[in-house]
Parts: structure tokens; sequence; C-alpha cells
């Protein structure tokens, strides 16, 4: 009896612990389970997200100038010019344009700017936008839908008077309740007289720029072959960082597969340009 009475105050102590580790098996995995579903649906959310673009079918790359016969700004128009006509007429490109900077994965560039009417603003209240420069052809290229207005086009050059879009955001928060379009914008400092003014010709979607949970900034598109930093014929600091133009085209397929065809539509004009950041649009934003 009392070798049975020990066994069984044993067997107690065994239940006892086995459910213990049963009861804390069940809470660690139940918190698990809430942290996978919790991920899942901010994951999910994550997906849903809207970027403004659309991504898929869409390669880009980056090409310098830095070095090669085509960086001189008498050349460089031209190259460029010709170098998105030779990657639209690739076999499966069903569209190209340029931009300086890719959304996303590319710079980020901030740059203060006046509007035409209004009081000379105190210093650090400047309205600002997010700067971009676009060839005819980006917007289509990436699927960017214009709200409002038109897109650059070929005759915005260098001896046309000056144009730029601007996204959304940037029309509500500094043209609320107005009509922007029309409108005149300069980015030159006080030390120009008179100063370049940019006639807003078109209101872009909002696009996702460098976070993509968060709100984007106001965002301007300059065309780019009116802008002598662009071009390289200015002489400014900005011009000495703008040697490079990014390509962007949508495909019919595997848009990775359009890369090797883009770096040889490149090279066709010379082996010395350097090709860099060859990414897919849907691997950005993976």
């Amino acid at each position: 009896l009392k070798e049975g009475s020990r066994v069984h105050s044993q067997g107690v102590g065994r239940n006892r612990l086995r459910s213990l580790l049963v009861i804390s098996g069940f809470a660690l995995a139940l918190m698990l389970l809430i942290g996978a579903g919790l991920m899942i649906r901010t994951f999910a959310a994550l997906q849903a997200v809207d970027a403004g673009f659309n991504p898929h079918n869409v390669v880009s790359m980056v090409v310098s100038v830095a070095g090669s016969r085509e960086a001189d700004p008498a050349r460089r128009p031209i190259f460029y010019h010709q170098l998105i006509e030779r990657v639209r007429s690739l076999p499966g490109v069903q569209a190209a344009g340029a931009i300086n900077h890719l959304p996303l994965a590319g710079d980020l560039w901030g740059w203060p700017f006046v509007i035409e009417g209004r009081p000379k603003p105190r210093p650090g209240e400047s309205p600002s936008g997010v700067y971009r420069m676009v060839t005819p052809g980006y917007f289509g290229a990436m699927r960017l839908p214009l709200v409002r207005g038109r897109d650059v086009s070929e005759t915005d050059n260098a001896t046309a008077p000056g144009v730029v879009i601007i996204s959304e955001r940037a029309a509500k928060e500094y043209w609320p309740g107005g009509d922007p379009i029309g409108q005149r914008i300069s980015f030159d400092d006080d030390k120009k007289d008179p100063p370049t003014w940019l006639t807003i010709i078109g209101i872009a979607k909002d696009a996702k720029q460098d976070d993509w949970s968060a709100t984007p900034f106001p965002e301007v598109y300059l065309a780019a072959f009116q802008s002598h930093d662009f071009l390289g014929d200015s002489g400014s600091e900005v011009a000495s960082h703008v040697s490079y133009i990014t390509l962007v085209a949508r495909t019919g397929g595997d848009p990775a597969a359009m890369a090797p065809s883009m770096k040889e539509a490149a090279w066709s004009f010379d082996r010395n340009l350097a090709i860099s950041e060859v990414v897919t649009m849907d691997g950005v934003v993976a």
C-alpha cells in the first residue's frame, strides 16, 4: 500500500507537469498564430497599396554619358532622343521614356520654387516638390495617369516656353480649391532676374517615391529636353551631377529578358557608356 501510494503521488506530479507543458505549448502556438495572422494581414495590405503607376512588365536601367563622347552638351540631347527611339523600336517594347531618378529605386531630390503673383515667402517657407525631369513617353511607359491636362511632348524643347507637370498632392497643397493649370512657377533663386517661368500643363496622379507606405510628397515633373541641367549646358552644380538618363521600358513579356537588348541598344552608340541599376519595377516594389 505504501509503495502504491508513492507511485500514485509521482504520477500526479508527472500529470501536472505534462499539463503545464501542454498549456504552455498551446499558449506559444496561439501567439505564433496571432503573429502570423497579423503579418499576413499586413502583407496583404501592403500588396493592395496603389503605387500610382503600374509596375508590372517594366524594366529600367541607368545609362551614364560621363567620360564618353555623348557627354558633350551639343551631342547629349541628340543621343538621348535617339536612344529612347531605338529602345522603343525593340521587338517586345510597348512604350519607353526616361526620367532623372526612378521612383522607389532612385534618388529623391527636393527643390523649392516660387509661384507667380504670390508674395515672396519667408526663408524656409517656400513651396517645394520632389524634382523630376521626364521625357515624352515616360508617363505612358509607367502607366502613370494624368488626371488633368496634357503630357510633355516632343515640341516641349529648349526653344519652346517652359512647361511643368505637378502631382495631385502639389495641386491640393499649393492651390487648394483653385486650378493650377495655366499657373506659372519658377525654380530660379533670387539672383536671376527675370526668373525662368514654367507653365503648369498637367496634373499627374500621386506616385510612391521612396517609402511604400508613406503619403507621397508634392512632386513636379519638368520637361527634360527643356532642362539645361539635364542637357548638360547650364554650367550649374546640378548639371555636373546629372550626366545620366534612367531608361524605362514597358514590355509585352518578361521585362528582365528585355534588359540585354536595351544594353546593346545603348552600346550601339558608344561602347564606353556605363550602364547600371538594371531592375524590373516588380523587383523594386518587392
